[in-house]
């Protein structure tokens, strides 16, 4: 169980890890294309104006394209450190009232098996105390 609340934070974490350094790439990108269109935008040389269009188009395209990862990235929900603790802990919790509740089980057959026992030595005994009345 302490291996599974392990595994379950250790992979959180490493997720939240992912994902920020995901982020960290793609705003990386961005910024780097931006620099490379204002460049682009600054070289104004009449020979190479078609081919430099060409380049701004499709730099501003891949821009738009990791603006939007980007945006979708931002948008899918990262734990915080407080949220990962909290629900840890809640499946720390609940992985303890399974235990509790199957230790409840396994007394509860025991007790059901004792008490058959029981009954079957009183029977027993009765049954032993009624020959030895009768006996008498």
């Amino acid at each position: 169980n302490s291996a599974l609340q392990a595994r379950i934070g250790a992979d959180a974490a490493t997720e939240a890890a992912k994902d920020q350094q995901q982020l960290e790439q793609l705003n990386a990108k961005v910024a780097a294309q931006e620099a490379e269109i204002k460049r682009l935008q600054q070289n104004p040389t009449p020979e190479a104006n078609k081919e430099l269009e060409d380049k701004l188009k499709a730099l501003q395209a891949e821009k738009e394209d990791l603006e939007k990862r980007l945006s979708e990235a931002e948008k899918k929900p990262r734990r915080n450190p407080d949220e990962q603790s909290s629900e840890k802990e809640r499946l720390m919790l609940l992985m303890r009232a399974e235990k509790a509740e199957s230790r409840i089980k396994a007394v509860e057959n025991q007790l059901q098996v004792n008490s058959k026992r029981f009954a079957k030595e009183i029977s027993g005994l009765k049954l032993k105390l009624m020959e030895a009345g009768v006996k008498a």
